[in-house]
């Protein structure tokens, strides 16, 4: 069973509502590389590039939500995530820029590619224009996408865990991971308990744009388009 399938609630709704998207993620000459055991270390090496540029918008976005909480409680909560992915993900990305010759600093350099730099400008809109609600919409499809895609092609690849790309995937395939989706799918439904049906609804398209623009990231990593 796919971890999404134990949401409840509004956040089943909306991942059900994306799904097409997300699968169309799976289905990307990226994804499906890693799923078949064909994919390059330089096209690898290339989306963690774009994927350290991204994730310095992606962070922000967590401070502009951290200026916007009207509790400490809010305020930790976006705080630690800003932490997880800073002390988690960040660690992996930097491993992989260290064997291709660069360090954090080096990913000033890079251009960034236009799908990149349209996701990161939208994630900017909301977090600069947007509601907490909205702000967690725009960012909840790359955690809890990120863990459905990688979830799918693991299990179509089961020695993945020991090639090349294994410590990418470990990320986002273990329990802790996990966990913190699952904590993430209770915080949606009880931040969107007194929504109107109407105000539920925009912020499903709100999800359901951004799963557009993971989806669109996934293509540009397998050189689709830029």
């Amino acid at each position: 069973m796919a971890l999404y399938e134990q949401a409840t609630g509004f956040t089943r709704e909306i991942i059900e509502d994306s799904m097409s998207i997300w699968n169309d993620a799976l289905n990307s000459v990226f994804l499906t590389k890693l799923a078949d055991g064909t994919m390059e270390q330089d096209m690898f090496h290339e989306y963690m590039i774009q994927d350290s540029i991204y994730l310095r918008s992606y962070l922000k976005i967590f401070a502009f939500a951290m200026t916007k909480c009207e509790t400490i409680a809010d305020m930790q909560l976006f705080n630690g995530m800003l932490g997880y992915v800073d002390e988690g993900e960040n660690i992996t990305r930097l491993n992989y820029l260290k064997d291709a010759g660069y360090t954090d600093a080096d990913m000033d350099k890079f251009p960034m590619k236009k799908t990149n730099k349209d996701y990161c400008n939208f994630l900017m809109n909301y977090g600069a224009n947007g509601s907490i609600l909205e702000i967690i919409m725009a960012m909840f499809p790359c955690m809890v996408g990120y863990q459905y895609v990688w979830e799918q092609v693991a299990l179509k690849n089961p020695d993945l865990m020991d090639t090349y790309y294994g410590p990418c995937a470990a990320d986002y395939v273990n329990e802790g991971y996990d966990q913190y989706c699952l904590y993430w799918y209770d915080v949606v439904n009880q931040k969107t308990a007194g929504c109107s049906r109407e105000e539920l609804d925009h912020l499903k398209e709100v999800f359901r744009d951004a799963s557009l623009h993971e989806t669109l990231f996934w293509q540009m990593a397998g050189r689709e388009h830029d």
